[in-house]
């Protein structure tokens, strides 16, 4: 079975924790509180006829926490960049967050742009086309979901694990805890650069 580690980045209140929780767990809670530092979650995904398993590492978007965040960049190698069509801060933060995930990132990574909260189009501050055009920019797919509604949440990550599949990006083996995470880390830092 293929092992992936994948990431869920963009600014505090986007839902990447909402979209997770829905995947995973095939739920809503419409009071989730914020991620504080780093979770993670693991799953399996069925792309075609291969199984896939995703280990997802939920990242605090607050601005505090992006420190601690950074280690866990590293090895991943599906990226999910959300931010909320209703928030146009959290669309304008978009590059710093692409910047990041580029240099700390895998660089066999595959990064796929996430417009959430479709549920809420009526209130809409991120066009379509506006979106659109920044992921043409970055050579990013782009897809709008709704962790309220489901709608979407399973492609995204279908899509993202599809693409490295296609790509020939080979499965690693993840670790099982936070402290196992940080261990394979500072190993893999002397033995390969991520950078």
């Amino acid at each position: 079975m293929l092992k992936y580690k994948f990431i869920v980045i963009g600014s505090s209140g986007v839902g990447k924790t909402a979209i997770i929780k829905r995947l995973t767990e095939n739920i809503y809670d419409e009071q989730m509180m914020s991620t504080i530092g780093v979770e993670y979650q693991s799953t399996t995904i069925q792309c075609g006829n291969q199984t896939v398993q995703l280990q997802i590492w939920d990242t605090a978007g607050q601005e505090k926490f992006q420190s601690i965040s950074k280690t866990y960049y590293r090895n991943a190698v599906g990226i999910l960049l959300v931010f909320d069509i209703t928030d146009r801060k959290s669309f304008d933060n978009l590059s710093t967050w692409i910047n990041e995930a580029e240099r700390l990132c895998d660089p066999n990574a595959v990064v796929h742009l996430i417009g959430n909260k479709a549920d809420l189009d009526s209130e809409r501050v991120v066009s379509v086309s506006e979106a659109l055009s920044f992921a043409n920019t970055h050579q990013l797919q782009y897809i709008e979901t709704s962790a309220k509604e489901g709608e979407n949440v399973n492609q995204a990550f279908i899509r993202t694990a599809t693409e490295l599949i296609n790509r020939g990006v080979h499965g690693v083996d993840l670790p099982t805890s936070v402290a196992d995470s940080l261990t394979t880390t500072e190993e893999n830092k002397s033995s390969r650069c991520f950078c």
